[in-house]
């Protein structure tokens, strides 16, 4: 099993870096110094999203108006062109999967909180202004449709990461 372990890592150093393809840099419309607000346009924190992991990845800090932090990884898969996130904050895990479709980057998976597990949805569109629009739509079991949960505006307010 090691030696597994051991060969994998070394074929990963010696294999050229895919993190610079058009495809892997669909998200960084979102590198930079973020003020959030919410839906109704109240202040809501700040965020500071940079490119990590030698360029591959994509890392999100957040803080909320309330003190609560979180942190999400964002990666761009060459193989199956799909962007991937795992987004944590204290008793929450969210994943997510999906790829650019028309003018944002569309992504679906779950949100796990409060011992259960729900299907979430989540597009980032960048605006023309400059922000973007991150929107949250949550899948209820009764009736079984998708319905809105938040929607969060990113305005820059520093220079990009």
């Amino acid at each position: 099993m090691i030696f597994v372990l051991a060969a994998a890592m070394a074929m990963a150093a010696a294999a050229p870096s895919n993190c610079t393809s058009e495809a892997s840099r669909q998200f960084d419309f979102w590198l930079g110094n973020w003020a959030v607000s919410n839906g109704r346009g109240e202040a809501d924190g700040t965020a500071r999203i940079e490119r990590t992991a030698g360029g591959c990845g994509i890392l999100e800090y957040r803080i909320f108006r309330n003190g609560q932090t979180g942190t999400a990884i964002n990666v761009f898969d060459p193989v199956r062109g799909r962007w991937s996130q795992l987004w944590s904050s204290p008793g929450t895990i969210v994943r997510l999967e999906g790829q650019w479709i028309g003018g944002q980057l569309a992504t679906e998976g779950s949100i796990a909180a409060g011992g259960r597990e729900t299907p979430l949805r989540v597009v980032w569109r960048p605006n023309a202004d400059g922000s973007v629009t991150q929107t949250f739509t949550r899948r209820t079991p009764a009736p079984a449709e998708w319905q809105p949960m938040f929607v969060s505006t990113y305005r820059r307010f520093g220079g990009r990461s």
